[in-house]
């Protein structure tokens, strides 16, 4: 996206030089301006139509990160949470004795 909005305003940039630098022919010079004129309008409306999705979806991919994160700290609480859990063991002698569960690790 902002490789054709850049693309799009060096496309104006050359209108408008072609524009400024163009041969005067009096018969052509009014109808090649105002076709330039167009050309540059066109463009301008090009790019302004490319920044209105740049933003759209820079708001998009903002939106998924901060799912992402939601999600990563919600399975690192319930990490947290297995990793502190202890559970209740019979010895031989009959005793009951509280033993941690191994340790969960997350993979990144």
């Amino acid at each position: 996206m902002e490789e054709a909005i850049a693309r799009t305003e060096k496309e104006v940039a050359d209108a408008r030089t072609k524009l400024q630098y163009q041969l005067v022919v009096p018969d052509t010079l009014v109808a090649q301006t105002d076709a330039v004129k167009a050309e540059i309008a066109d463009l301008e409306a090009k790019i302004q139509e490319y920044r209105q999705q740049s933003d759209v979806l820079k708001a998009q991919a903002d939106d998924y990160y901060a799912q992402a994160n939601q999600y990563r700290q919600q399975q690192q609480h319930h990490t947290n949470i297995a990793n502190n859990a202890w559970i209740t063991r019979k010895g031989r002698s009959g005793r009951w004795y509280n033993v941690q569960l191994p340790e969960i690790h997350l993979r990144n």
